[in-house]
Parts: C-alpha cells; structure tokens; sequence
C-alpha cells in the first residue's frame, strides 16, 4: 500500500490487487484478513543503537571521544577503561563492567566534568601530575613558568594538556637555539 498525498488513508495499489501465482488468492485481500492482525505495534522508542570503543584515561583524568573529553574517576588513570556512547549519552565502564561515569553528549572540542569527581580522594594523583609538569615548565624559563602557573590556574586539570604541548614544543625548540 502506498500513501497518496493530500490523503489520509492508504490507497490500494497494483500489486495488492494481483492474484498471487502460488496461492491463487488477492494479494491485498490476503494481507487485510490474516497478515495485518499478526503484527505488532512498532516500540514507543526507538530501538536502542550504539557504539562502543576502549579508551585510556589521560594523565588529566579524561578519556577523548570524537573530539570531545569526558572526566572519569581519577583511580582510572592509565588505565583501559570501555566508553559506549549513543546520541545522548556517553557511558564509561570499567573491566568488570561496571558504570564509573556518566555524561551527555556535548559539542566537540569541550570538556565534561562531573564534579563528584573531581571531589575524589584519588585526585591528588591528577594534581601531582600538574605539579610536575609546572616545575618542568619552570625549569624552560622565568616567563615560561610564570605564564604556565597562570594558565593551569585559569583552566585547572584541563590544563595539563596544554602544559604537555608546550613541554614537546621546548623539545623540539630548545631555548638555546633563540
């Protein structure tokens, strides 16, 4: 059956009026008395589709997805964690399987805290990570140091991610060759 425009029931078309070859019977008629009392209701929702990838938890404590960083417990750093998302929700688990975090899906290139993690006992891990990384910046230079305190007290763990670019830069880029 095909739908018409402009009205608002089904229309018959060719082959529901045909004679089956096998059956010898119309083919519509067929449908309408035995098929069409068979079928069930179509789900309220749509049916549930995802996808599912392993992740690692970077030294900041977040996992990358399509560009986008969701913050997982910090006892996770280093660690293989699974990351299933869907077209609302991101859903992080660990190896037994059990949920460790959850975000919605937001725009790529933001980060997605929870703050009840951030809040862990375990964040001192995250912290001494930037406070190492603060003392090698130091070590480049006064105005480096200087400018990277500001910088990971302006943005926080989310900046020790900047703080590894500018160290591989002052590797590739020794301040002696200035």
């Amino acid at each position: 059956m095909r739908l018409v425009t402009g009205k608002s029931r089904p229309q018959s078309g060719v082959a529901d009026t045909r004679i089956h070859g096998t059956t010898r019977q119309q083919v519509g008629k067929v449908f309408n008395a035995v098929e069409r009392p068979q079928l069930l209701p179509l789900p309220e929702s749509l049916f549930p589709a995802f996808e599912e990838a392993p992740r690692t938890v970077h030294w900041d404590g977040y996992i990358e997805l399509q560009r986008l960083y969701y913050l997982v417990l910090p006892e996770y750093v280093g660690r293989q964690v699974q990351a299933r998302w869907e077209s609302r929700l991101v859903r992080v688990f660990n190896q037994r399987r059990e949920v460790i975090a959850v975000h919605s899906l937001a725009e790529p290139g933001k980060f997605v805290t929870d703050p009840n993690h951030l809040h862990s006992p375990h964040r001192h891990v995250i912290q001494h990570g930037l406070d190492y990384l603060l003392d090698r910046a130091r070590l480049i230079g006064s105005h480096t140091g200087s400018w990277a305190e500001a910088m990971a007290q302006q943005r926080g763990p989310i900046g020790i991610r900047v703080l590894h670019g500018l160290l591989s830069l002052a590797g590739k880029y020794p301040v002696s060759s200035y």
